[in-house]
């Protein structure tokens, strides 16, 4: 049985390059389009949130791209909780393509070694199509990144020097992409600043709750005692303190608005 036959639920991964695509929105809709589309075709459940690293360059690592690296967390509770359970994994990363989620061979391996994915441009690909992809993919981030360069040094060239017939031009140029990227940087931050607390949280309460099962199986049967299990077994908060029962009650919560939730017998 192929990988692609045991997944029941993805979770939905988007990027796009630049703030500009990120305030308009269009790139990240087509995407999560996609990526819907093909859940409906396969039936396969869509796991809230939506991880999405906007304005994000393929040149930083995919370790290093906070979305991605939440998503592959997520992905990573939810097949433990399979194994857990004697199921085999079943939750993937869906991308719309595979280079949203790399442009490099040293990111593919990261990939494979830490999490499922798939594309929703072609999910049944192998190892061997995934490599070739990713060879294509490397090759087509150099070429950007040359031709970007390229533009942009002759665009700096015209605005400092003012007997080119493009001076003025190139010089309002320059300063308009100056102030949209500290703009847009102010906008992501924010933006990302509010979905990243949320994002941690889903994310925190899906590692938990393995954790939480085990001490409700073990004969937890109230907030308190589970509480006091946790805090035996040297688990601790996302603030690094001890458990109490409001913090178990925010983890339920959080747990059951997504679909997860663990039941405490009376």
């Amino acid at each position: 049985m192929s990988q692609l036959a045991n997944i029941k639920n993805v979770v939905i991964y988007t990027r796009v390059s630049t703030s500009e695509q990120a305030e308009s929105g269009l790139g990240l809709a087509g995407q999560l389009a996609a990526c819907e589309k093909l859940a409906k075709e396969k039936g396969w459940k869509i796991e809230a949130p939506t991880f999405t690293d906007a304005g994000v360059t393929s040149d930083l690592a995919a370790t290093d791209r906070p979305e991605l690296a939440r998503a592959v967390r997520v992905v990573a509770a939810m097949n433990a909780i399979a194994k857990k359970e004697g199921r085999e994994p079943d939750t993937a990363i869906l991308a719309a393509k595979q280079d949203r989620l790399e442009r490099d061979g040293g990111d593919l391996a990261w990939l494979k070694k830490n999490t499922i994915f798939l594309a929703a441009d072609d999910p049944e690909a192998n190892n061997l199509m995934r490599g070739f992809k990713s060879l294509i993919n490397e090759e087509e981030k150099a070429r950007i990144k040359a031709r970007t360069k390229a533009a942009l040094g002759a665009l700096r060239a015209d605005a400092t020097n003012p007997d080119s017939p493009n001076h003025k031009e190139a010089a309002e140029k320059v300063e308009r992409i100056k102030a949209g990227l500290a703009a847009g940087r102010t906008k992501e931050r924010t933006a990302h600043a509010t979905a990243t607390r949320t994002t941690k949280a889903s994310v925190f309460a899906l590692e938990q709750r393995p954790r939480i099962a085990e001490v409700v199986m073990d004969g937890a049967t109230s907030l308190m005692q589970i509480a006091t299990a946790l805090n035996a077994n040297g688990y601790v908060t996302p603030r690094g303190t001890a458990w109490t029962p409001a913090a178990v009650k925010r983890v339920l919560d959080n747990l059951a608005a997504m679909g997860k939730e663990v039941k405490i017998q009376k």
